[in-house]
């Protein structure tokens, strides 16, 4: 059969009111005697050319299912998104799960980028107004990253399906995903950033070790590149989770070393505040004396450090231990 024939057939089937279903099985059967297995995904093209979405769905879904054809099945999310077909829409998912890109033709690659990219930015907008569209968008967005986890566009769709998360376990088993993904083109700093919601989503659980253990990695960070003031403040974190999860020990030399780092900063002050306040409660009182007197001491430098609530309270704690100190001895 001439080449100008099937494409007469198919604008035919396509035009006409044929049900989709018995075209797509005429075209099935003229495939099995012409050996041109591409007339069914030939067909669904005609289809989207006529502008009949609801048919081209029909034949897309068999076509995606029986080929194993990547790009046919992005079409068939984003013609059955347009329809708000949400089974056929699943199916779609469903297919693309089982595939990649390798053995994929440029040409079809740059499609499947273009339609997945255009569905995610679609599904964003409505995702503020919709529920419902709410897993597609999230299918949809996991998709994009697991085909294309160089774009420029990553981390802000990374950073979506963090966002959307409300509960605290679930948001953190996120953003552990896409930290351990090394495969994302995401930044040192934004993966700070996604560190730091990390931290916040394990203090929400009370997971004090964990939120410590990441904040920790923060710290420390090359990759990062912290600044001083950021690894001050992620280790007065780990050192706060250790200590709200009942690890003193483990924490206290944390706060000592960033009170004596740089005593007259807020987090200097606060470190000293929580040494100072242990060795009171634990009835070291001869410590608590000697500890204030070295504070007050490196911060005489530091005038405007006396006006603080901290630096107040350091000294009220010094004058009780030393009453306590006197009264025993």
């Amino acid at each position: 059969m001439k080449e100008e024939v099937i494409g007469d057939l198919l604008t035919f089937h396509a035009l006409s009111d044929i049900p989709a279903a018995e075209s797509l099985s005429y075209f099935q059967d003229l495939a099995g005697k012409t050996t041109r297995a591409d007339l069914p995904s030939r067909l669904a093209d005609a289809y989207l050319s006529a502008g009949k979405k609801a048919q081209a769905v029909v034949v897309l879904q068999n076509v995606a299912s029986t080929k194993g054809s990547l790009v046919h099945s992005v079409r068939l999310l984003e013609e059955s998104y347009g329809l708000r077909d949400w089974v056929a829409y699943t199916k779609g998912i469903s297919q693309i799960d089982r595939v990649s890109l390798d053995g994929v033709p440029k040409d079809q690659q740059t499609d499947i980028f273009r339609i997945l990219k255009r569905l995610v930015v679609q599904l964003d907008a409505e995702k503020q107004t919709s529920v419902e569209t709410l897993p597609h968008f999230v299918a949809a967005t996991e998709a994009f990253l697991r085909f294309f986890p160089g774009d420029e566009d990553v981390f802000r769709m990374a950073a979506s399906l963090v966002h959307i998360e409300k509960d605290p376990a679930k948001k953190a088993a996120r953003i552990q995903s896409i930290l351990d993904n090394s495969v994302l083109k995401i930044s040192a700093k934004d993966r700070q950033v996604m560190r730091e919601e990390l931290v916040a989503a394990y203090q929400a659980l009370g997971k004090h070790e964990a939120a410590a253990s990441v904040a920790m990695v923060a710290a420390s960070s090359v990759e990062g590149s912290t600044s001083e003031k950021d690894k001050r403040r992620f280790n007065f974190i780990r050192a706060s989770e250790l200590m709200d999860g009942g690890k003193e020990k483990d924490a206290l030399p944390i706060f000592v070393s960033l009170a004596r780092d740089n005593p007259a900063d807020d987090i200097g002050l606060k470190s000293q505040m929580v040494v100072i306040k242990a060795t009171g409660k634990a009835g070291e009182f001869k410590k608590t004396v000697e500890s204030s007197d070295a504070f007050i001491a490196a911060v005489k430098v530091h005038p405007e450090v006396k006006t603080t609530k901290e630096y107040l309270a350091i000294i009220e704690v010094r004058d009780r231990a030393e009453f306590e100190l006197a009264v025993s001895g």
